[in-house]
């Protein structure tokens, strides 16, 4: 995930096989899921964050049972 923080882009790769799809979410402080993007299959991925408030959010990838979770800054 880069970069880190983030002004209005978000960038995500995720090594996975190519049949497999991903789930993303965005989570903010509190827990609340904000945004979510389902059946992604693409290792590259780019998530606009311009109207998201400045702060720190959590970006959580699912990926068949596996689960990853990266602290995200937003400036």
């Amino acid at each position: 995930m880069y970069p880190n923080p983030a002004n209005n882009v978000l960038y995500v790769n995720v090594s996975k096989r190519a049949e497999e799809l991903y789930k993303l979410s965005i989570i903010d402080i509190y827990g609340n899921k904000l945004r979510e993007y389902n059946n992604i299959n693409s290792s590259s991925y780019s998530i606009d964050i311009s109207d998201m408030a400045k702060g720190i959010y959590f970006i959580k990838i699912k990926l068949d049972d596996f689960y990853h979770v990266e602290k995200l800054i937003k400036q």
